[in-house]
């Protein structure tokens, strides 16, 4: 089988048409023919965005069922983004109910619904994206977030903890997370 990256790189918008090797993938998967549900590529070092920092991760769907829901997820943020919360959980849902093995939407709808102090409703979301692909990190940070909003700091410490095991980046999303748990193991 031959893989291809056809997303677009810098500059011109040249593309980056970097050649996808099976040794790049931290699990192997047979990708001669992609379930209707899709499935989650995980890449062990291999990152050819420079403007991106830690590991790479791509979805790979039906090409009707990607973009829907690529779409609608993009919508739910660009609505977040402005403010409109609520109308940025229907976009979510909407991308969930299109494709619910896409863990993307599970984890803006958290968000979304963490902002608006919906925890509880935040805390399903975060695990349905956790259950969907347990290797993404942004969703425990999510979660640890809206457990300790709800004073259940135990749980939250496990949620940053395993964030920090699965996160690689940001610096910033790392100091931060380190810091809430010293804050909530002194409590």
């Amino acid at each position: 089988m031959y893989w291809q990256d056809f997303s677009p790189g810098t500059g011109n918008f040249r593309g980056n048409y970097t050649e996808i090797s099976p040794d790049m993938v931290d699990e192997k998967k047979d990708l001669s023919n992609v379930p209707e549900s899709g499935t989650s590529l995980h890449f062990k070092e291999w990152n050819p965005y420079s403007n991106i920092e830690g590991k790479l991760r791509v979805n790979l769907s039906l090409p009707e069922i990607g973009l829907q829901c690529n779409i609608l997820h993009n919508t739910g943020n660009a609505l977040s983004a402005l403010g409109r919360k609520e109308e940025a959980i229907e976009a979510y849902q909407q991308a969930i109910s299109v494709d619910p093995k896409d863990t993307y939407p599970y984890n803006g709808l958290g968000n979304a619904l963490s902002a608006l102090g919906r925890n509880e409703e935040a805390i399903i979301a975060f695990q349905q994206a956790i259950n969907v692909d347990p290797k993404y990190a942004y969703p425990y940070n999510g979660l640890g977030n809206a457990l300790s909003d709800l004073g259940r700091n135990e749980e939250a410490i496990k949620a940053y903890k395993t964030f920090l095991k699965l996160f690689s980046g940001d610096e910033k999303w790392i100091k931060r997370a380190k810091k809430i748990i010293e804050k909530l193991q002194s409590k």
